[in-house]
């Protein structure tokens, strides 16, 4: 067996066998192990050895994952807009819920209801309007129709065209009281609706004649109108309400996870696509700050990009992906009469559109700034090329790229 020694610390010398020393497919860490059994004075050196190794390895690993973990300005701007959108979904939530709380009487009635009320039940009632039990469902004897109507009548220009009655007022007997109720056209002696205080007008032309004054003790301070059904309002609201929780849900929740982790907002994935992320967030800050930065409206063109920067929405295009622009002039008309017009630019990119408006010089500048950074992209609007684009986009960026890529080779030719 041949000897083979290396140099250890301090001048020690360990013997290994060549025949494990020739044996190239062990791994880094056999030599350690063998190290520390063939030669003592190697043991700490081997530990260091392995450590270094070791926190070397978790070093660079933990660099990666800052690397990719980075918050850029892009991470933060989207932050910043999920937060607000985020708020003000909690505001309207908060303020939903207070108006139902103020609305809890209507609630347990609107549930609960109609409540079967009886004359002694009515007899207890001193303020109807803080009655906790209003939606009711009452039986009399007997049914008289006072002979009051209510009226609607239709004007135009203050001259009267129509009139309808639109409901009968009748006295419900029950025992020695009457309740007076609004119905239909036909009296009934069974009728459920809502106990409101008698309205002014009517209690003052029931109560008219000196008769009906001196036994307006024997009727109820207040009517019931059974005209209006009680819970329609109820089911208007909770369809409302639904389709605001919807809307609500659909940008709260969305809100939340990009707030949680931005990474997951199309702009993230978007820009990923471009390149280094870092690196794209860092120049477009910086140009967006910069002040040679054209602002027009939200958005604000730089050197290479389109950048959107509302209160709420925050996107980022780039003019290297121009597609078509063109100016769009709108006619505003009032009754048939010109009342000016409206300019917008509209930048058709492959990763988005924007629409850029402002006045006509506003609008120019943009389009000029476009045309110089992105000279092999369509300019100008016709419905020809509308069509096209619409049938064949595919198509329409193969030949803008086709276009770009000539434009590249001529200025790297020149």
């Amino acid at each position: 067996m041949h000897k083979c020694c290396l140099a250890g610390l301090g001048g020690t010398f360990c013997p290994i066998s060549s025949e494990l020393t020739s044996n190239h497919s062990f791994s880094l860490t056999k030599p350690v192990r063998l190290f520390r059994m063939f030669c003592p004075a190697w043991r700490g050196c081997a530990v260091i050895m392995r450590y270094e190794l070791l926190i070397t390895s978790a070093g660079r690993i933990t660099n990666a994952e800052e690397m990719k973990r980075m918050e850029t300005w892009i991470h933060r701007m989207i932050k910043e807009r999920s937060g607000r959108r985020l708020t003000v979904c909690a505001v309207i939530i908060v303020c939903i819920a207070l108006l139902l709380f103020t609305q809890q009487r209507y609630i347990e009635n609107f549930i609960s209801g109609p409540h079967n009320l009886s004359a002694a039940d009515l007899d207890q009632i001193k303020d109807v309007s803080a009655a906790p039990r209003y939606f009711a469902r009452v039986s009399g004897s007997k049914a008289i129709d006072t002979g009051l109507t209510k009226i609607s009548v239709r004007t135009k220009n203050g001259v009267k065209q129509s009139e309808s009655v639109d409901a009968k007022y009748y006295a419900l007997v029950m025992g020695d009281k009457f309740l007076i109720y609004e119905g239909g056209y036909t009296a009934k002696t069974t009728v459920e609706g809502a106990l409101e205080p008698m309205p002014a007008e009517v209690s003052q032309n029931l109560f008219s004649d000196k008769e009906m004054r001196d036994n307006r003790s024997r009727f109820y301070p207040f009517y019931l109108n059974s005209k209006d059904e009680f819970r329609s309002i109820g089911w208007f609201v909770i369809a409302v309400l639904a389709c605001l929780l919807v809307i609500l849900a659909s940008i709260g929740i969305p809100a939340w996870l990009r707030l949680r982790n931005p990474d997951s907002h199309p702009l993230c994935k978007k820009v990923s696509n471009w390149g280094k992320p870092h690196l794209i967030s860092s120049a477009a800050e910086r140009q967006f700050n910069s002040p040679n930065a054209f602002k027009a409206g939200s958005w604000t063109v730089t050197k290479e990009f389109l950048i959107q920067s509302s209160f709420f929405s925050f996107d980022i295009l780039r003019l290297d992906d121009l597609l078509w622009a063109y100016k769009k002039v709108t006619q505003r008309n009032i009754y048939f009469i010109p009342a000016g017009k409206t300019y917008a630019a509209s930048l058709i990119c492959s990763g988005g559109t924007a629409e850029i408006q402002g006045g006509e010089i506003t609008v120019d500048r943009v389009l000029s700034l476009a045309a110089e950074t992105a000279p092999w992209a369509v300019f100008g609007f016709s419905e020809e090329c509308q069509a096209y684009f619409n049938k064949n986009k595919a198509e329409f960026c193969a030949v803008v790229e086709a276009r770009k890529q000539e434009h590249l080779n001529q200025s790297s030719g020149a």
